[in-house]
């Protein structure tokens, strides 16, 4: 709508802007509009391309008119107002110091990270856990039914059916499309009204790209933004759409792998401080003890390995006895008392002494049995 008055005209009659009257629009700059003296019905005409546009009660933007210029029907309503309701059950506890310390902020009890987590009901009765950030101050829930426009303010909260927060009054902060903060303490049992703005598309079914630097501030729900400059490590979009830890806890993980075999992964073995007792292993061999029914790995009942008295034989590298305890001395046919060769009988005799009689002519194999030399079998040569 234009403010200027052409030269000429003097006054405008005052029952252009009264009650069940509109008018039509063709200012162009947005900053010249107050959306709130607008009457609902109103139209707006784009002088250059001929699009007509419609403001419609409830709706915080022109949308486009039934027809549009090119003949076709166009679906006008494309945004509705969705509600849900969340019932507070557990909370942590919440810690305010003021009196002592002014410049303290109140806040929930937190781990060292700064995060802690609490629990809701949602419009179902399902049981929600929701997330604690910003050093416990913020709680955060999560939309089941929808989503909203960012920095439109299409999102109001209400407490108790008593007070209402949105982002504008900083009650509120909007996290994600589908996710919000309450910047305030709650107590279990309160009720949480949540109604937004959610954009069907009906009217413009398919996305729009957006190829820039900077966030397009006219983008819709459904649309796209391909911005070539971020990354996962330095996009804060990014990380409030998906979880807000940095990493989650091993419990929360699903299906994991029992082994790094066939995954590709390879990882640094560290040796970990963790022991058993004899008590706790099955069929434990007892000659591994000491005296004291304990283990030394140098030792064995006291004795070490080694080639002295006392020590303990172990192979060498060979599998065989090592040379050293093994004597050099060469063992002859005398050394054995119980075998005897020659032609005239031993001296000394022994019980089943073994004789090998070489005399000639009488060549034989004798044993000494109750002091007589019994000839076994006969000569030999």
């Amino acid at each position: 709508m234009s403010h200027g008055v052409a030269r000429g005209v003097k006054k405008i009659s005052e029952l252009v802007l009264q009650n069940g009257r509109a008018m039509i629009i063709t200012e162009e700059d947005a900053s010249k509009l107050d959306w709130a003296d607008i009457p609902d019905g109103a139209l707006k005409v784009n002088t250059t391309t001929g699009m007509l546009m419609q403001k419609l009660k409830g709706a915080s933007d022109w949308l486009p008119a039934g027809i549009k210029n090119d003949g076709t029907i166009n679906i006008v309503k494309d945004a509705v107002v969705t509600e849900e309701l969340y019932t507070i059950v557990e909370l942590p506890h919440w810690v305010d110091n003021r009196k002592n310390d002014p410049e303290m902020i109140p806040h929930y009890i937190t781990d060292k990270k700064g995060m802690a987590t609490f629990t809701y009901l949602n419009s179902a009765g399902n049981r929600r856990e929701g997330k604690i950030i910003d050093g416990g101050k913020t709680l955060i829930f999560n939309l089941e039914n929808g989503t909203y426009m960012m920095g439109r303010h299409h999102l109001k909260v209400t407490l108790d059916d008593l007070l209402v927060y949105t982002a504008k009054s900083g009650d509120i902060k909007e996290i994600s499309p589908s996710a919000f903060g309450i910047v305030d303490r709650l107590y279990p049992g309160q009720k949480i009204s949540i109604e937004y703005l959610q954009h069907k598309r009906y009217g413009n079914p398919f996305p729009r790209w957006y190829l820039t630097d900077d966030r397009p501030e006219e983008a819709e729900m459904g649309d796209f933004w391909l911005d070539a400059d971020e990354t996962v490590e330095t996009s804060d979009e990014l990380i409030a759409i998906g979880d807000y830890e940095s990493k989650i806890s091993w419990d929360r993980v699903i299906g994991k792998p029992s082994t790094l075999a066939g995954y590709g992964i390879k990882d640094r073995v560290s040796t970990k401080g963790h022991h058993h007792n004899i008590s706790e292993i099955d069929d434990f061999p007892l000659w591994l003890l000491n005296d004291n029914n304990s283990i030394d790995a140098s030792t064995l009942r006291g004795h070490a390995p080694g080639t002295h008295a006392g020590n303990v034989l172990v192979l060498d590298s060979s599998g065989k006895i090592p040379g050293e305890v093994v004597s050099a001395h060469n063992h002859v046919m005398s050394d054995l008392k119980c075998f005897h060769v020659g032609v005239n009988p031993p001296d000394a005799v022994s019980p089943n002494m073994v004789w090998f009689c070489t005399a000639a002519g009488q060549s034989s194999v004798r044993v000494n049995v109750g002091g007589r030399w019994l000839i076994l079998g006969g000569a030999w040569s």
